[in-house]
């Protein structure tokens, strides 16, 4: 086998075939024959040298503190990126309507009216899912299209030429719409109410999104995220107008890892005066509190529901607690004409019940309570000015969301040391699902809370 490598001697390319060498020498003459020799030899001597050498391995450096971790600025921590879907529909019905559904991985993400022939829907889809399903229903055809996440998901599609005659009889048909809000039953979320005929659910439909807390702030905390540990499932309902009728939100307090005695806050932007709000469980203790054109439902001192002022589902040698499930209605009054695609709202915990001092998500608006006094102190480096909110000093967050109901570390054990690809996540790749091993990141799961 002949031996090669690529050696500069003096500037010139030197001869580096050693079997090419010696097919040379033996034809050379005697002045060329001594040159000749001194390269093999050379060349010998240089390639068993780099032959003992071994590639040196590049091993990026290895984050063993959150206070090594330094996040670029703008990184956005949030676990799904918005999209516009776009129906744009060819011979569309006359004085009708279609009935449109997205489905993202398999979860019904909405279910939605469709009432001309471009309408266009903002959804947060999480990052790591790579398929998107949009479905187009009429009188009598189904059309399917399916959508990579990199895809700009604008669905075309055109209809059968008999379906706009049918459109107008069945617009007439008032057998076929119970509730007379000009939405056929079967294309109806809710037949006989009305004031709704279509939903947004978030994450999807029955499933939950999990958020961690720490409550330290503006100090960071052993930076565990258990100090509440909640699980949520929001549903939007709406008329055929996208009119907001109501909003039911179930959860499930997973865990409270907290020595404070935290209240667990939720917003949504619509005046009290305007809603009506039920909860499902009546021995929960709660208020509902109106400021700025929001109504907030505060649960003071979340872990007395547990009937304990320990910690909750932290500590494996702790009593085991049920999680604590109920759901929140919320009744929007006719007359808030609010666009149900564009509701914001919120989750937050308020430190050791002391107004003013709030943990919300990274990129979240603090309320108008808020004790402006903490910005900057600590860890802090909250500038509501150039947006930067909820992130120390090393862009690191209070609060985590994840998409799913997530297996939270146990009480002092870092994210770090139980998610060691959050760090990879927020410095270099944001769209890794760093939570999850299922998905394809890596768990220390002897780090993580487990019930025994």
């Amino acid at each position: 086998m002949a031996m090669s490598g690529i050696l500069i001697e003096n500037n010139r390319p030197l001869d580096y075939d050693i079997e090419q060498l010696v097919e040379k020498l033996k034809r050379s003459n005697s002045s060329s024959r001594n040159l000749m020799m001194k390269k093999i030899i050379l060349l010998s001597v240089l390639i068993s040298t780099f032959s003992c050498i071994e590639k040196p391995e590049i091993v990026p450096e290895e984050i063993v503190s959150f206070n090594q971790l330094v996040v670029p600025d703008g990184f956005n921590y949030a676990i799904s990126s918005s999209f516009d879907l776009k129906w744009d529909i060819t011979n569309f019905p006359i004085n009708g309507v279609l009935l449109g559904e997205v489905f993202v991985e398999g979860q019904l993400f909405s279910r939605v009216i469709i009432t001309k022939a471009e309408t266009t829907l903002s959804l947060d889809i999480p990052i790591h899912y790579n398929e998107e399903q949009m479905n187009v229903h009429s009188d009598d055809e189904t059309i399917t299209k399916i959508f990579t996440k990199n895809e700009s998901m604008v669905f075309k599609a055109t209809l059968n030429s008999g379906f706009s005659a049918r459109s107008v009889v069945f617009g007439s048909m008032k057998n076929e719409d119970t509730d007379g809000d000009g939405v056929k039953d079967d294309f109806d979320w809710a037949p006989e109410d009305p004031r709704i005929s279509q939903g947004i659910f978030i994450p999807a439909f029955e499933s939950f999104n999990t958020i961690g807390y720490e409550d330290t702030w503006p100090g960071n905390g052993d930076y565990d995220f258990n100090d509440l540990v909640i699980s949520f499932n929001l549903n939007k309902y709406m008329n055929k107008s996208s009119v907001l009728s109501k909003v039911v939100t179930h959860f499930k307090i997973l865990a409270v890892g907290a020595g404070y005695d935290n209240d667990f806050c939720y917003t949504l932007e619509v005046p009290k005066d305007k809603v009506n709000i039920t909860i499902s469980d009546p021995d929960i203790q709660y208020e509902v509190i109106g400021y700025d054109g929001i109504t907030e439902v505060r649960f003071a001192r979340i872990k007395s529901a547990f009937g304990t002022t320990g910690f909750v589902n932290t500590r494996e040698s702790d009593p085991i607690h049920d999680h604590l499930n109920f759901s929140i209605t919320t009744e929007i009054d006719s007359s808030e004409k609010i666009n149900g695609n564009s509701l914001a709202y919120d989750f937050f915990i308020r430190i050791d019940g002391e107004e003013g001092r709030e943990v919300h998500m990274a990129g979240k608006r603090p309320t108008g309570k808020v004790k402006r006094t903490y910005f900057g102190s600590a860890d802090d480096d909250t500038n509501p000015s150039n947006g930067k909110l909820c992130l120390n000093k090393n862009n690191l967050p209070w609060a985590l969301m994840i998409p799913e109901v997530w297996d939270y570390p146990m009480e002092k054990e870092n994210i770090l040391d139980a998610y060691p690809d959050f760090a990879d996540f927020a410095q270099n790749n944001p769209n890794f699902p760093w939570f999850s091993d299922f998905h394809g990141g890596r768990v220390v799961r002897s780090k993580l809370y487990k019930k025994k």
